[in-house]
């Protein structure tokens, strides 16, 4: 087996070429360096939704994760990049960061009233989740009926502790007789940025 290493020829367009000369210059640093340093296991805004489900959640937190520490690190990346690079996107001079999480289904015969008595009685901290309603399908066999349902999205920082919680209001509805479906989901952390003069390029997260 060949131990010598193997060059990788890189595609660039000439407005990324320009990013990746201004980045080598800030940094004192190599074209091919700031190359590597730019790519760690690539997870993208777009991937991280196609990989959303209930078995891909601690890898998700990782690469979520993994995003946060890269701009900590004042590492550099054209704004335009991020969402080909991280489970992110920015808008507004903000990172927003996709953190997967869970998020509870009610059943659609529930009300509101008798949901939030459930809640109350539990004395969770509102910070920790959201509550909303959308609409959904509910199939019978005679047709397929459209109704308002309630949902809860578990906040947390963590995803360990995002679990904990959506399990003490699972045991919490299962004691009414109330059966609650849980899904995979995310929710956005925003972070401000440093950014270049021109707005183009991410410098760090700004303290």
């Amino acid at each position: 087996m060949n131990n010598k290493e193997k060059n990788i020829k890189v595609r660039i367009e000439d407005k990324g070429y320009n990013s990746l000369e201004n980045i080598a210059n800030k940094t004192e640093s190599t074209k091919s360096a700031v190359l590597r340093n730019s790519i760690p296991g690539i997870v993208t805004s777009k991937e991280f939704d196609n990989l959303l489900n209930i078995h891909n959640l601690i890898y998700l937190e990782r690469k979520a994760n993994e995003c946060l520490d890269f701009f900590m690190k004042k590492n550099y990346l054209p704004v335009q990049q991020v969402a080909e690079r991280f489970p992110a996107f920015v808008m507004d001079d903000m990172l927003h960061i996709k953190y997967p999480t869970y998020k509870v289904l009610f059943p659609p015969y529930v009300e509101e009233k008798e949901i939030n008595s459930v809640l109350e009685n539990l004395k969770l901290n509102e910070s920790d989740y959201v509550k909303y309603e959308d609409m959904v399908i509910v199939f019978n066999t005679e047709k397929h009926d459209k109704k308002i349902a309630y949902f809860l999205l578990a906040l947390k920082d963590e995803l360990e502790a995002n679990k904990q919680l959506i399990q003490k209001i699972i045991e919490a509805f299962d004691l009414q007789n109330l059966k609650c479906t849980v899904y995979p989901a995310y929710y956005l952390k925003p972070f401000k940025l440093k950014l270049s003069e021109d707005k183009t390029l991410i410098e760090g997260i700004a303290k």
